[in-house]
């Protein structure tokens, strides 16, 4: 029990028995978004201009790993975003401030996704 799968099976819900073990099992996201291009290019500035000020408050408090790990995530989705068109970033896109945030960013504007 670890950070690696150790086995896949498919599993009877009614008596809990292994009915047949897998070697792959495909694994898609329940949604995706997609958006125009220039409504993309918003939500990527954005989200930019949203990851600056949070690396900023990070290494305010002396958190110089989570700040460089969120800069490393965060680019890394912008730029599955700009190439592969795949967003999981909805409430950037929606225009929705994101659960349980003390404080957001004041010099960004929120996106309509209307």
């Amino acid at each position: 029990m670890g950070d690696q799968v150790e086995s896949l099976a498919q599993i009877d819900p009614l008596f809990g028995q292994v009915k047949k073990t897998l070697d792959r099992l495909p694994i898609y996201p329940r949604t995706h978004y997609v958006l125009p291009a220039e409504r993309r290019d918003d939500a990527i500035d954005h989200i930019k201009s949203e990851l600056e000020w949070w690396r900023g408050e990070l290494e305010k408090q002396g958190k110089l790993v989570e700040a460089q790990r969120i800069h490393q995530r965060t680019m890394f989705d912008l730029e599955m975003m700009k190439e592969m068109g795949i967003a999981t970033v909805s409430r950037t896109i929606h225009g929705t401030s994101p659960a349980g945030c003390r404080r957001a960013p004041t010099n960004t504007s929120r996106l309509s996704a209307r």
